[in-house]
């Protein structure tokens, strides 16, 4: 997402609070709301724009499309352990198209296996670019208050609704998240988040990450896939 009168581009890391963010920040960026036939506008929704391909767009798209003009934009994205994101888009609505959620641990690390980073979307011509203002998934709320105010941006209600949250219960997933040797698996298949994580001094789910990761999901039952 990106706002040429504002000055900002928007990164939206999957499973990162993105489509509540771009759901406020949409009237002030050059973008538009787009939607196919499962797709409802609210909880699921596409955005694209003249400069933005698509709502997952990466810094290197932009850099594509605006040359030097780049560094005129202040770049913003939401960072999130890759441990709970991964675990947020296992269980994400999309993949299960309201069916109940299994539970295969081969799989979600396949899952893992084939997603990008959060700094691959940071990088340009092979570089890692530095962000300009990051917002912290744990502290999603209070850090997009503080963005409002860092972008002048006329919101009068800056609070972010609740969107796409995933389909199982709480319980379950405290439970995978209490696997210690699963977490170290996942983070050594993201070097990059970590250090990027280490270097924004947000290393660490601690206990406000991995209750806000248990509390965004909903209330149904996860089964675990019989081998």
């Amino acid at each position: 997402m990106i706002s040429e009168k504002h000055g900002f581009i928007f990164l939206h890391v999957p499973k990162t609070g993105g489509n509540a963010i771009q759901s406020l920040l949409l009237p002030f960026s050059d973008d538009a709301m787009i939607t196919n036939d499962r797709q409802d506008r609210v909880e699921r929704f596409g955005v694209k724009g003249p400069v933005t391909p698509h709502k997952h767009a990466s810094l290197q798209a932009y850099s594509d499309r605006l040359g030097p003009r780049l560094s005129a934009f202040k770049v913003i994205l939401t960072l999130r352990p890759p441990f709970e994101r991964m675990v947020s888009l296992y269980f994400s609505p999309h993949r299960w198209d309201a069916r109940e959620p299994i539970w295969s641990e081969e799989d979600f690390c396949e899952l893992a296996r084939k997603t990008p980073s959060s700094a691959s979307f940071l990088s340009v011509a092979g570089r890692q670019h530095r962000p300009d203002f990051i917002l912290r998934f744990a502290h999603l709320a209070e850090d997009f208050r503080h963005l409002v105010a860092y972008l002048g941006l006329p919101l009068t209600d800056a609070g972010l609704p609740r969107r796409n949250v995933g389909m199982v219960k709480a319980a379950g997933v405290a439970r995978i998240l209490a696997d210690r040797k699963l977490r170290s698996v996942i983070e050594a298949m993201f070097p990059d988040d970590m250090i990027l994580l280490q270097t924004s001094g947000l290393a660490g789910p601690g206990p406000c990450d991995r209750n806000r990761a248990a509390a965004e999901l909903r209330e149904t039952p996860i089964t675990k896939r019989s081998e």
